[in-house]
């Protein structure tokens, strides 16, 4: 009996030993992570994020991206090393802006200032990114950007609002700027505190709202035009454009939204860009039926537009959207337009082509050049 109770014992502690021993093995070699973050001091995502995997207990080593016009704060520094463990961490690593010029003053003394946003969650490959915001993953952060030719370009270095921003239109009045966005108003006034203001959406009367951007009529009031999706029925898609009055001195959109109309213009048109020279206004959007880019002009800013031939030639691969217009000499302009592959999330960044002969004639398209890639984008022309 005494034979059975110790070869029971033994076995039992065999089993024990080797079930414990397994127990040490699977949760020394199972793989673990850390997860990095790279934001500003508001929080704001600086650079995707990275995900470190090994085995518990080995160490890691992280190597923080440079950003120029940014240095790792001193107190992040002692997280670049350490040691995995069992449970997922997060690691914040927090950047600070560096420069002798404060942000007011690089875009007081830039004669173009842009408002753009970047896409945090997807890597350009090649020039190309893809666009997470196509299956509802985006996270878009707005960047200002200056320029003194409209072709070279370089980011303001400042703490950015941890907002989603995307497509946004910048102006100044007095000493604030605006940036409306889609579904939102910010303003500020030195490019490193941010206000919201209140954006009066009619969720009830649109499913959409893309793309709201500023625009002054001949009276130089301000308003806003923005493609609208009216809902219709579950299946229907079908982008207006339509315009409201702001008010640039209280900050507030009237929120009394009336349809852009004339006889050629098409069903469902987006990004909707409207600017006023000579007597007339200039209203481009893209037919998104058709995947074209579009110009129709009128005398008045809210109806009677009829399209204007441009010979801007359709492209049987890309596709043109986000367009934007700085005017040149004897009425010619240059276009900004962002470049996609038809019927895809890849994206090309923005590019741009300079007209003459009346708006018949364009130059080759080529791409702006920046230190990220730049989507759809505003500009603004200061006096000096």
């Amino acid at each position: 009996m005494r034979k059975v109770q110790r070869f029971l014992c033994y076995f039992i502690s065999a089993v024990l030993v080797a079930m414990v021993g397994g127990a040490i093995t699977w949760i020394m070699t199972k793989p673990v992570s850390i997860t990095v973050e790279f934001v500003d001091q508001l929080k704001t995502p600086l650079f995707p994020n990275q995900t470190y995997t090994r085995t518990l207990l080995r160490g890691y080593s992280i190597t923080p991206p440079e950003r120029t016009g940014y240095r790792l704060a001193a107190a992040s520094k002692s997280k670049l090393q350490g040691r995995f463990s069992i449970q997922h961490r997060n690691i914040v690593l927090q950047y600070e802006p560096v420069g002798g010029a404060t942000p007011l003053s690089q875009v007081n003394h830039a004669k173009y200032v842009g408002a753009t946003f970047e896409v945090m969650n997807s890597k350009p490959d090649r020039d190309w990114q893809a666009d997470p915001k196509q299956w509802n993953g985006g996270i878009d952060r707005l960047r200002i950007i200056t320029s003194n030719d409209g072709i070279k370009w370089h980011t303001v270095n400042t703490n950015y609002p941890n907002l989603t921003v995307r497509d946004p239109s910048i102006i100044k009045y007095k000493d604030v700027w605006y940036i409306c966005y889609t579904n939102g108003l910010l303003k500020t006034s030195d490019f490193q505190h941010w206000q919201q203001i209140n954006w009066p959406l009619k969720k009830d009367t649109y499913s959409h709202q893309w793309a709201p951007e500023f625009f002054k009529d001949n009276d130089n009031k301000y308003h806003i035009v923005m493609s609208n999706e009216l809902k219709t029925s579950q299946y229907d898609t079908a982008f207006q454009s339509y315009i409201s009055d702001f008010n640039p001195e209280t900050g507030s959109i009237k929120s009394d939204w009336h349809r852009v109309t004339g006889p050629d213009l098409p069903d469902n048109m987006i990004d909707s860009h409207i600017d006023y020279h000579d007597g007339q206004y200039y209203l481009w959007f893209k037919d998104e039926n058709r995947k074209e880019l579009k110009l129709a002009t009128s005398n008045n800013y809210q109806s009677g537009y009829k399209i204007k031939e441009t010979k801007i030639q359709p492209n049987n691969v890309l596709s043109y959207e986000g367009q934007f217009t700085l005017p040149r000499a004897d009425n010619e302009v240059r276009l900004y337009i962002d470049v996609y592959i038809k019927e895809t999330a890849m994206y090309k960044g923005v590019h741009y082509i300079d007209s003459s002969n009346n708006l018949q004639t364009w130059s080759d398209l080529k791409p702006i050049q920046a230190d990220f890639l730049v989507r759809h984008f505003s500009i603004w022309q200061n006096i000096n």
